[in-house]
């Protein structure tokens, strides 16, 4: 076979079809650059870049301190698209600079007419179940998923013992609010901060009342609390004051959440060495190999935890102890009451 000294493969035709590797060919298709291999196509027809042993449909190699794959979109087109196996695009860049994950909607186009999901703004702001119609100001804005009428969390962050839970600033030391609470009756309360002070507040306006009534005898409601002094069993070390939730719901219910003795039975859970579930909806296969350790040593399970089909928990209930401050104020408006008027008729 003579040798190619030309740099290119023309068709020569602009309407010509251009095919390397035949019908039957079964072994591996390689483009080299400098007698590297650059571009592999295997018998299954995984395509590697960079590798010659691709594992996957598509396997890019950069190596050290390279950009993988750079994509430039200079008009109302999108500049990468992933799409399911239905045509919806998942992950998708705009001109814009936005980076928009997208359910529905058809990955070849920029997925105007998709529901989406969550978007990173150039400027760094996210959003999650957002309408982006509107003007956008938020650094993070996030709407629980659902319209029904369950019970979903907005944000849910877990964190080990030596970081904060959630750190919330304001760059400003005037009165402002840090959390706001919403429902379809509207603003319920807040979390304020000013200067000095952290202010908790639930609606409480006269406007949103009524059937307002100041004559109840408080004295002896308050006199079947049974404030008491315990430790959790989690720390056993720190002795509290306190209540017991379900002796105090009968006194004031609106200070209790939940219901005595309540469980629940969850499912497909993995559950660690003090049995408490540290995973739910886990199939065992799947928490089989999740115990076994990657590479670096890691599990995505603890060795020692074990998978149960079905478990029974508590629901525990909760207490709100401020709910109770109206019940203390009124007795001792009571008890004054009952001074003066025994000073008056003892003088």
């Amino acid at each position: 076979m003579s040798k190619l000294e030309t740099n290119t493969i023309d068709t020569v035709s602009g309407t010509a079809n251009l095919t390397i590797g035949g019908a039957n060919n079964t072994g591996t298709t390689t483009i080299k650059s400098n007698n590297t291999a650059a571009i592999t196509v295997d018998s299954s027809q995984n395509v590697g870049i960079g590798t010659s042993s691709p594992t996957t449909k598509l396997n890019l190699n950069i190596g050290t301190d390279n950009t993988g794959i750079l994509v430039n979109s200079t008009d109302t087109t999108t500049g990468i698209a992933l799409a399911d196996n239905g045509g919806s695009a998942v992950v998708q860049t705009t001109s814009s600079g936005a980076f928009r994950v997208l359910v529905g909607g058809d990955a070849s186009t920029t997925g105007d007419n998709s529901y989406e999901g969550m978007r990173i703004h150039d400027d760094g702001e996210v959003d999650i179940n957002v309408d982006n119609s509107g003007t956008s100001v938020k650094a993070l804005h996030v709407l629980p998923y659902g319209t029904g009428t369950g019970m979903y969390d907005g944000v849910q962050i877990a964190t080990d013992s030596n970081r904060s839970f959630m750190g919330l600033f304001r760059q400003t030391t005037a009165s402002s609010s840090h959390i706001k609470f919403y429902n379809t009756n509207g603003s319920i309360g807040s979390i304020k901060t000013s200067g000095t002070s952290t202010s908790f507040n639930t609606s409480s306006d006269h406007r949103l009342k009524e059937n307002i009534s100041y004559d109840f005898d408080a004295t002896t409601r308050l006199k079947q609390l049974k404030p008491a002094r315990f430790n959790f069993i989690k720390d056993a070390d720190k002795t509290l004051d306190g209540f017991i939730a379900h002796e105090v719901q009968s006194i004031v219910p609106e200070a209790v959440h939940g219901t005595h003795n309540e469980t629940e039975t969850k499912q497909k859970v993995v559950v660690n060495s003090d049995d408490l579930v540290i995973a739910e909806n886990i199939e065992q296969a799947d928490w089989e190999t999740g115990k076994i350790a990657d590479e670096d040593g890691n599990t995505q399970y603890p060795t020692d935890s074990t998978w149960k089909a079905t478990k029974v928990v508590p629901v525990y209930q909760g207490i709100d102890q401020s709910k109770l401050v109206p019940l203390l104020v009124k007795t001792i408006q009571e008890l004054e009451a009952r001074i003066t008027t025994l000073e008056a008729n003892n003088p």
